[in-house]
């Protein structure tokens, strides 16, 4: 392959490297359109960007869930958190399994999106949190093995993340966006040109036995997933979050807040939220921490200990420490509300 730079460039090493993109790769590559993937959930049509995202899992989830009575366990009560804990960990195994780019792997969507499919998993959750995590459909080895670090947590610190775009029109065009390239403290600056490339590319595996491992041309499996919601083919919500892995926990839970528990849009992403840490973290070092979840403290301390008794161990991120949701929602009067949440330093609903 001829790389892109005669001249190395200092990395999050600490140390000097070309680039493995050559000047063809950007003048050959092209956007591409295309569908959503979609379920039908409580009447609503649900999209989500393809399994070249982690998108699907916010769907997988959904035809698990679907197969428990949600409102009468209670909203956030230890059996409703426990529940959606062990439904995520089923959900991101089959991630792990089976997602990367579908130009280059045959991802079984079809099969890992049906309600029979999502059935079955539902049956696999019991009274205590599962150890390791389990995908279903074949019996690839992809958990746990050399790429996988347990308990190894991340430790660049940085000063910036994800950002969410959330926007609407009078006549109903909706538009969803979860923008994000890295960090500038990670990211190479190319001198020359006076940007910083995108470490996006760490989402792949060098391990050849993973759909998403590192091919040319190939898109890595990237944790930025926007969701929409059209009700009868028509626009109903938009909405997404920053947070790497945890997005599609914790915008599910924002969307059980609006669609089971019957939430106003600023009630649904203001209440406590968390988010399951037992399969393997997208960024390096992959950290994987069996049984533990991260919870923002309002969860309460009755919660938490009914879930430690149980077997979960909980890291506290403090009162309002987890994503920042925003949303927007055409009602059945075809009145446009909006929500930000309060946890990050800039969130703003406004319209005119």
């Amino acid at each position: 392959m001829e790389y892109a730079s005669e001249n190395p460039v200092l990395d999050a090493s600490g140390e000097e490297h070309t680039c493995f993109l050559s000047e063809s790769d950007f003048a050959e590559w092209h956007p591409s359109i295309e569908q959503t993937t979609v379920i039908e959930y409580k009447g609503l049509q649900v999209h989500k960007c393809g399994p070249w995202t982690q998108g699907p899992v916010f769907l997988q989830q959904l035809q698990i869930l679907r197969n428990f009575d949600l409102p009468a366990m209670g909203h956030n009560s230890a059996r409703y958190v426990h529940t959606l804990l062990e439904t995520a960990k089923l959900a991101f195994a089959d991630r792990e399994a089976h997602y990367g780019d579908p130009d280059f792997h045959d991802v079984p969507l079809q099969r890992l999106l049906d309600p029979d499919y999502g059935a079955q998993r539902a049956k696999l959750i019991s009274d205590t949190p599962a150890p390791g995590i389990h995908p279903g459909t074949d019996n690839r080895k992809v958990h746990h093995i050399e790429d996988v670090k347990a308990d190894a947590e991340y430790s660049i610190r940085h000063g910036g993340d994800t950002t969410q775009l959330v926007t609407a029109d009078s006549s109903g065009m909706m538009v969803c966006a979860t923008p994000s390239g890295g960090w500038i403290r990670s990211n190479p600056v190319i001198s020359a040109v006076g940007f910083a490339l995108t470490t996006r590319g760490q989402m792949f595996y060098l391990n050849p036995h993973r759909p998403n491992c590192y091919e040319p041309r190939k898109r890595p499996r990237i944790t930025l997933t926007p969701s929409m919601v059209t009700r009868e083919g028509e626009p109903y919500l938009a909405f997404g979050t920053p947070g790497g892995d945890a997005q599609d926990q914790t915008t599910l839970q924002f969307f059980l807040n609006v669609v089971e528990f019957g939430m106003d849009m600023q009630s649904a992403v203001e209440a406590p939220s968390f988010y399951c840490e037992a399969f393997a973290n997208s960024f390096y070092p992959r950290g994987s921490f069996e049984r533990r979840f991260a919870a923002e403290d309002r969860l309460g301390e009755d919660i938490l200990s009914q879930l430690k008794e149980v077997g979960h161990r909980p890291r506290l991120l403090g009162d309002w420490g987890n994503g920042c949701v925003m949303g927007i929602r055409f009602d059945e009067n075809g009145l446009l509300t909006a929500a930000a949440s309060p946890r990050r330093e800039v969130a703003l609903a406004f319209g005119r």
